[in-house]
């Protein structure tokens, strides 16, 4: 919880609160200095007497504590993306090179660690040379498994990290984000992030022949994907059921994997067309070969 001082700071001071006005008999003028620099926890106990004091809701503070985060994530993901629909590997490292500076300003600094192996996890994808550090990868699911509230940061780290882990961790990872449901029910784009995260834990485990984890899944997205206008999400776990079911042994089944490849041809959606005939070329076309 020592990351969240620093907001708590800002936010006395933008309320113009002394730290001897916080400060009382359950929280110490010293405890709560360290608090704020970050040099050491508090109990939850003296936190909330904290924020009563600086008259703030948990849920006041936690949405400022998003609000920051998000902001850093959609600058970083807006450099990302275009990476990624590109596959630009130069322009992956590029963006690795800028986080490492960031690091080497504030060795300390968790988000710049986190977001060079966030990139990462996107080089090894399209470059097999590349590998990922097990002392990343570990301290990716430190910091997931520490983290209290997870939300559109963590959910993203998930999702483009977890076919790094075997089946077991990705399963308790995909268990905490369906855990927060409060985060995807009501708003939209998070409810669209954790079906991605969804579909693309299901297509992992198809193809690692891990089954019951896939049924898992496949009902978790039967049970989201009650929204007719929800029409790529859709398209995407069609093909998945239908590699679903070719995996488990009916060959009929990539009729309607290539049916769903041929939809998004018709509606003119060239990148995904593309990812899932390369999906289907490597798990149907060349294995029958």
């Amino acid at each position: 919880m020592t990351h969240y001082g620093a907001v708590f700071r800002r936010l006395r001071q933008n309320r113009n609160y002394s730290l001897k006005q916080i400060a009382g008999d359950e929280l110490s003028l010293a405890q709560l200095s360290r608090f704020e620099r970050g040099e050491s926890d508090i109990s939850l106990g003296k936190f909330f007497y904290a924020l009563s004091k600086l008259q703030l809701t948990v849920a006041d503070f936690m949405a400022v504590v998003h609000d920051n985060k998000n902001n850093d994530l959609v600058e970083f993901m807006a450099k990302l993306i275009p990476y990624d629909y590109e596959r630009d590997i130069e322009g992956f490292k590029a963006l690795q090179e800028q986080e490492q500076q960031k690091l080497e300003e504030n060795p300390d600094a968790l988000y710049p660690k986190l977001n060079r192996i966030l990139v990462q996890g996107f080089i090894c994808q399209y470059d097999e040379t590349e590998q990922m550090m097990p002392e990343d990868l570990a301290l990716v699911s430190d910091y997931l498994f520490c983290t209290e509230e997870w939300g559109m940061y963590e959910i993203i780290l998930v999702g483009n990290l977890y076919v790094y882990y075997d089946m077991e961790q990705i399963t308790r990872m995909v268990a905490e984000v369906l855990r927060n449901k409060s985060f995807y029910q009501a708003i939209g784009r998070h409810r669209n992030l954790v079906i991605l995260t969804l579909l693309n834990v299901y297509m992992t485990s198809i193809e690692r022949r891990e089954f019951s984890q896939a049924e898992r899944f496949r009902q978790e997205l039967q049970s989201l994907l009650d929204n007719e206008t929800q029409t790529y999400p859709r398209m995407i776990f069609l093909y998945l059921n239908g590699f679903y079911a070719y995996s488990k042994g009916d060959l009929s089944a990539t009729a309607q994997m290539q049916q769903v490849i041929a939809m998004f041809d018709a509606i003119d959606s060239k990148h995904l067309a593309n990812n899932y005939r390369e999906h289907y070329e490597k798990w149907v076309t060349k294995s029958n070969s």
